[in-house]
């Protein structure tokens, strides 16, 4: 049983629809198995819009009537499948959530909620000997924002100097010197918003 916080529109409805219908156009559905058929309304639920992959596991789970151990399964298939679909920095940025910013430690405190690319991230930073405090939740994590960027910037080679010039940008527009000192002049809007922004959005990725 599916217990969605907000009734879908119509579009969403629609939206999902047809990608359960383009999905069963490459494999029909009699020859799924269960696990393909969840995964395959799992994802077109995510693609509609009607699940937002920026709620957490416990959230997810109670939407979806299942445990929090299977919507971790299908949110790290689900990156596993999709990671290079839209570039995997735009991915990652869509997955980062900055929760607020220290300004004496000049540390960010974020929360990525996917497995996948929480696991990807986490490897990132420790090739670069990172510091990150998960203390708190694993989920949770407190890093420097040079950190932070170098690490997406490394996920994905292809992507780096299509990134770091989004990141450039960024600094400029807050007409300041460095990575950190941007993230403290949006600071305040960063706590404002609930449940944080996602990196993507504080960057103005397209």
């Amino acid at each position: 049983m599916v217990n969605l916080v907000n009734e879908p529109s119509a579009r969403q409805v629609a939206d999902f629809g047809a990608a359960v219908l383009s999905r069963l156009a490459i494999k029909p559905a009699a020859t799924l198995g269960k696990a393909e058929l969840e995964f395959d309304l799992f994802s077109s639920l995510i693609e509609s819009g009607i699940l937002d992959l920026r709620s957490t596991n416990f959230e997810l789970a109670n939407q979806l009537g299942a445990t929090p151990s299977r919507v971790t399964a299908l949110r790290f298939r689900y990156g596993q499948v999709t990671a290079g679909q839209l570039g995997l920095f735009k991915h990652l940025t869509q997955n980062v959530v900055i929760q607020g910013f220290d300004s004496p430690s000049g540390m960010l405190r974020i929360s990525v909620e996917d497995k996948f690319y929480r696991e990807l991230l986490l490897s990132e930073l420790m090739k670069l000997n990172a510091f990150t405090d998960s203390s708190f939740r694993s989920a949770v994590l407190t890093v420097a924002p040079d950190y932070l960027i170098e690490a997406i910037a490394n996920a994905n080679p292809a992507d780096r100097d299509q990134f770091k010039a989004v990141v450039v940008k960024f600094v400029r527009a807050k007409r300041v010197a460095t990575i950190a000192g941007a993230f403290g002049e949006v600071a305040s809007q960063i706590v404002a918003g609930v449940g944080g922004a996602t990196l993507h959005s504080i960057l103005n990725i397209h």
